[in-house]
């Protein structure tokens, strides 16, 4: 042609049957051929051969064109001639001739044919299934159906249904050459097989899943055939048998179990088909021969090694019939079939598989008949305890060396696929954790029948191991210190199943357990209270809940305290049983009581179940939910500790922290259900120290001990209230009145130690919380001096270092250094052990071993630190008595040595190094609003800063007490000032022994102490005079001047005051003694005792010309050195 056509021409072909067909004048003119004469022509084309009982396959073809000279002639002649160019005879390209027909040579028609039908195929092995009648009547239906396994996956979906039809037709109606259902590998049934197998496989294939739908329309609408299931469960069984006849055999099979889904979906809607005909007869030959093909299933998982993957494949597939199969058989035979089936494969094989098949079980309908899962839980929870009880532990171990592993192979370039994988066992764990939870879920539910025996069951088989398991992933959780979010998801869910496992466990199911377990073991359920225990206590201390999950937190407080109730009869149990001369035993047992209180005190305390901290809203809800899971906890602890009975005296001392700890929660309840235990630890004390014959010394020291201690940790990580001192008052007071006499004294001494102690730990803690630095030393000052009085060492060196820590802090290194000097006191010059109790507190034990060291260490610190706070003097006498040890124990020259160096250094120091000597300060405290400790009468000296004048001082002491007001003036205030709500101070500045007066701020003198007094008079450097002035003072005063009217010479009263100022105006002096020298432990001590008194004018001007006289000698001696400057003297000879 000399036009290229474009035009696409659509041609119906009604049947199978068209040969040919022509063009006709209209479908020419759809093709638009240019020239009239070319369309004159053109006969027709012949698109298919005769010979082919196909349509045309879609290709692209070269048609001949034939000049026509008679059109009724040309039919017959027309085929047959050549279709394509491809097919002429040699010779023909010069031209041909048929009848009436001629080859134009030079034209040439290009075809392009494309077949859409779903009633014509281009396959002729599509055809020889569809007309199997015909092939089976020429005997090549064996051949058609052989040929149909090669045909394109797209070529068969399109004839689904079709092709189906066509294949039941041949199985339930063509006959085997052999009878009994002797079959080959080329029999009927057997291709048939092979065929369906194909034609399912292709529609599971990912690609065809959307024809999916289409099969399973067709089986439970189009399927009609009622006989299919004989056929077909028979060839199903001979193909299982045949797995040992070879490799074609197991690829069959292979795909046989891959299937069996859609085999087994066909088989019931035949056999519903068949029964809803009436034919109830056939009922027991279909049971007969599914349990035929039930049993080769079994078989099948005896196999060996060559049928793994037929043995993985079924465990994969078969799980997903099961909800068909109960359609047509008894569920409770299929589930003790399905569980011959997985016992018959060996535990160590295909685990993964296995597990994954229980899951899809537990999911599906037949766990929900309480028959049939009556015989599936126990298989599972057997299988489940052995995966998880012999490989969990070491699964995860390997895991964590394989990423170890796995990484040092790739640094050294080696292949990691070749290494073992051993995360195959962790998803193993994971699948076992998964199924269980599907269990429990399943068991929730309200619509599987009763429960109770399915829970007592698993709970005997699974709990102990699960338990483990559980703690064995927390532990190595806590030792790895950090967590993985996918472990934590695992750990998070097998909790879950344990608390779900116990939330539902009765006392009886319980019983179970233990007797299972004993019976397995003896002592066995020491066992199981161990692991629980330890696992509580890991789960509250580090938890696995996420903090903003409240219900599921207080779900676990709540199935903990369950548990603890459970755990408790054991305890019981055990104890009562226990013959008092086994020692061993009980100490065992008593070990586990302990570790059960414990827990249950860590669990009452547990953050969140304190209601006190939630929002109303959230408290309302979980106390209608729950409860208030600490009530129950307390109630629980005190029931378990009355039943202790005799035993009660080997938890004492060691019961009184946990007891301590639940009964500060902030709970009335609590508190009254815990406070009267202690009352009982007195009585079992005391009782105990009659028995043995120390009543008369200290019965309850060890209790008194205990909790003093106890209450001292407890208070400073925020424990306890004024609330619970009033209540444990009130109570084990009231217990103590009604006890008998020796036991009454010594029970209210220690009630009475306890609170005055908690008094005094409560102020200190309200004071490190909001006071300053210096108030919370005073407060830490009180704490250690009750500990000295009631005899703690051990408490009172812990409080002594906190001090000491607070002084460096504050980069106050004398008054650090002579906080340390007490906890030296405590010690001897001598090589006797080092008891606990004298300890150092923050330095490591095996450093100091004996009395000597521990000292030395600590007056070589003490040293250093009055150094650097410029007391050498009292540096000196500590190295002095270090001398004298080294020099008595004869040490060596070389640390005597160091030590002379050291003194000879501090005495330099005293008279080269100028040093500024602090002033003091009177404070005076009025007003509610100031802590009760601070509100003394006479009020406190303060040792001031270096260079601190008193409006520094001033600002200092307010930045302290922001809302405080000073007073303007000395004189005492009034009721409406002292008992106000409000905060005022009183200043004054104050030096020891000075008359130099002025309005409120007094300039004074230091007092003549013992040590002044003797230095007075003799040629002592003003440097160390000025030291003892301000230094180891004890005693203050200060003066305020008043005029008093004079009378005169001759009798009259007239007053004198404005004619001779200096002769009446006197002085109102107040000496003040504080109750430790300064410098000290503190910076400031208060006032232990005052004495006012006025001084005349002619004493106060002798003591001024006294003081002019002392320093004018003292800047004499001073100008006596070669090189001192002389200024000083001739001013002050000036200014006199």
């Amino acid at each position: 042609l000399k036009k290229k056509l474009m035009d696409v021409c659509i041609l119906p072909i009604p049947t199978y049957g068209a040969q040919t067909w022509s063009l006709t004048q209209h479908q020419k003119s759809k093709l638009k051929v240019c020239q009239r004469a070319m369309e004159r022509s053109i006969l027709g084309v012949r698109l298919s051969d005769r010979l082919r009982n196909t349509t045309l396959r879609s290709m692209t073809k070269i048609i001949d064109i034939d000049k026509r000279a008679n059109q009724s002639e040309a039919e017959e002649t027309c085929l047959g001639l050549p279709s394509r160019r491809d097919e002429l005879p040699a010779g023909a390209e010069h031209g041909l001739a048929r009848g009436v027909l001629q080859l134009v040579a030079r034209d040439a028609l290009a075809v392009h044919t494309k077949l859409c039908s779903t009633k014509l195929t281009q396959r002729e092995e599509i055809l020889g299934v569809l007309k199997w009648n015909t092939h089976y009547a020429e005997g090549t239906l064996r051949n058609a159906l052989t040929q149909l396994l090669v045909v394109p996956s797209e070529e068969l979906v399109k004839f689904l249904q079709d092709i189906l039809d066509a294949l039941f037709c041949i199985l339930t109606q063509v006959q085997e050459d052999h009878e009994d259902d002797v079959y080959t590998d080329n029999s009927y049934g057997v291709l048939v097989l092979e065929c369906l197998l194909r034609v399912i496989s292709i529609v599971a294939d990912h690609k065809y899943q959307h024809f999916q739908p289409v099969l399973h329309v067709y089986i439970d609408d189009s399927f009609c055939d009622a006989l299919a299931y004989e056929k077909l469960i028979s060839v199903m069984v001979w193909v299982i048998s045949a797995a040992n006849a070879g490799d074609a055999a197991l690829k069959r099979l292979l795909m046989c179990m891959k299937c069996i889904e859609s085999l087994i979906r066909l088989i019931v809607r035949s056999r519903q088909l068949r029964s809803a005909l009436g034919d109830r007869a056939s009922d027991s030959e279909f049971c007969m021969l599914f349990e035929a093909l039930l049993k080769q299933l079994v078989w099948l998982m005896r196999c060996g090694d060559h049928a793994l993957t037929c043995q993985g494949s079924a465990l994969k597939y078969l799980p997903h019939a099961v909800p068909h199969i109960i359609k047509v058989y008894p569920d409770t035979e299929l589930s003790a079939y399905i569980v011959r089936a997985l016992e018959a494969l060996p535990l160590g094989r295909l685990s993964k598989q296995r597990m994954l098949a229980l899951l899809e079980l537990v999911r599906g309908p037949l766990c929900s008949e309480p028959s049939a899962r009556a015989l599936l839980l126990p298989h599972l929870a057997a299988t489940t305890r052995a995966l998880l009880r012999d490989k969990a532990e070491w699964d995860r171990e390997a895991a964590h060396k394989s990423r170890s592993v796995g990484k040092a192979a790739r640094l050294l370039g080696a292949d990691t696929a070749k290494l073992p994988d051993h995360t195959h066992h962790q998803q193993i764990v994971e699948l076992c954790v998964e199924t269980l939870g599907e269990v429990m879920s399943l068991l929730a539910r309200d619509d599987v029948g009763p429960v109770d025996a399915d829970r007592g069951e698993l709970a005997r088989r699974l709990l102990p191991t699960v338990l483990k398991t559980a703690a064995t992933m927390l532990r190595d959780r806590k030792s790895e210190g950090q967590s993985n979010s996918a472990e934590d998801a695992l750990l998070r869910r097998i909790l879950s199943v344990l608390l779900d496992m116990v939330r539902q466990m009765s006392e009886n199911q319980y019983s179970m357990v233990v007797r299972a377990l004993e019976a397995e073991n003896v002592g066995g359920s020491g066992s199981l209270v161990t692991d629980a225990l330890s696992l509580f206590l890991a789960i509250l201390q580090r938890p696995v809940f996420r903090p903003h999950w409240a219900d599921m937190l207080h779900l676990q407080h709540y199935v903990m305290l369950h548990a603890l109730r459970l755990l408790s009869t054991t305890l019981r149990d055990r104890l009562y049983s226990t013959e008092d001369s086994d020692t061993e035993t009980l100490t065992a047992i008593h070990s586990l009581c302990r570790t059960w209180f414990e827990a249950g005190a860590a669990l009452a305390t547990s953050s969140p179940l304190q209601l006190e901290t939630l929002p109303a809203a959230r408290k309302q809800r979980l106390s209608a939910l729950y409860g208030d899971v600490r009530r129950g906890v307390a109630e629980c602890l005190s029931e378990m500790w009355y039943s202790l009975d005799h035993h009660k005296r080997s938890f004492i001392p060691c019961l009184v922290g946990p007891f301590l700890e639940v009964s500060f929660l902030r709970d009335e309840e609590v508190r009254n259900t815990t406070i009267p235990i202690f009352f009982d630890m007195m009585q079992t004390e005391y009782s105990h120290s009659v028995l043995n014959g120390d009543a008369n010394e200290s019965p309850l020291k060890e209790l008194e001990s205990e909790m003093i201690d106890k209450v001292d940790v407890l208070v400073e990580k925020g424990y306890g209230d004024s609330v619970w001192r009033a209540r444990f008052v009130s109570l084990c007071g009231a217990l103590c009145g009604a006890a008998s006499g020796p036991l009454r004294v010594a029970a209210a001494a220690l009630v009475a130690a306890a609170a005055r102690q908690l008094d005094a730990l409560l102020q200190y803690r309200a004071a490190a919380r909001r006071s300053a630095t210096p108030h919370r030393m005073h407060l830490t000052t009180c704490v250690l001096h009750f500990y000295q009085q009631i005899e703690r060492p051990h408490m009172y060196i812990r409080y002594v270092h906190k001090l000491a820590k607070m002084h460096h802090a504050a980069q106050q290194w004398a008054e650090a250094g002579l906080s340390l000097r007490l906890h030296a006191k405590l010690l001897a010059w001598s090589h006797d052990p080092l008891p606990p109790r004298l300890r150092h507190p923050t330095v490591e034990h095996d450093s100091h071993t004996t009395h000597r060291e521990l000292k030395e260490y600590l007056y070589l610190v003490i040293a250093d630190l009055l150094n650097r706070g410029r007391q050498w003097e009292l540096a000196v006498e500590i190295v002095k008595e270090l001398v004298s040890v080294y020099e008595e124990e004869a040490l060596g020259y070389g640390p005597l040595a160091d030590l002379h160096t050291q003194l000879a250094s501090m005495y330099d120091a005293m008279l080269r190094t100028p040093r500024s000597h602090p002033g003091y300060f009177r404070v005076v405290y009025h007003g509610k609003g100031f802590p009760e400790l601070l509100r003394t009468p006479y009020g406190y000296i303060y040792r001031g800063n270096e260079y601190e004048q008193l409006q520094e001082f001033r600002d200092r002491l307010l930045d302290e007490w922001p809302d405080a007001e000073v007073l303007p003036k000395l004189d005492p205030p009034g009721p409406e000032i002292t008992e106000s709500d409000g905060q005022c101070i009183l200043f004054d500045i104050v030096n020891s022994k000075c008359t130099k007066t002025d309005l409120q701020i007094n300039a004074v003198d230091p007092v003549m102490g013992d040590k002044l007094k003797r230095l007075s008079g003799k040629p002592i450097a003003e440097q160390i005079l000025q030291y003892y002035k301000h230094n180891n003072v004890d005693k203050f005063e200060f003066s305020r001047p008043f005029y008093r009217a004079e009378e005169s010479l001759d009798g009259s009263t007239d007053d004198l005051s404005n004619q001779n100022e200096f002769a009446t105006r006197w002085l109102e002096r107040t000496e003040l003694e504080i109750s430790e020298k300064l410098p000290g432990i503190l910076r400031w001590f208060p006032v232990r005792s005052q004495r006012t008194y006025e001084v005349s004018p002619l004493t106060a001007a002798v003591e001024a010309l006294k003081d002019s006289n002392r320093r004018l000698k003292s800047l004499i001696i001073e100008a006596r050195a070669p090189d001192a400057p002389l200024h000083p003297l001739t001013m002050r000879l000036i200014g006199i």
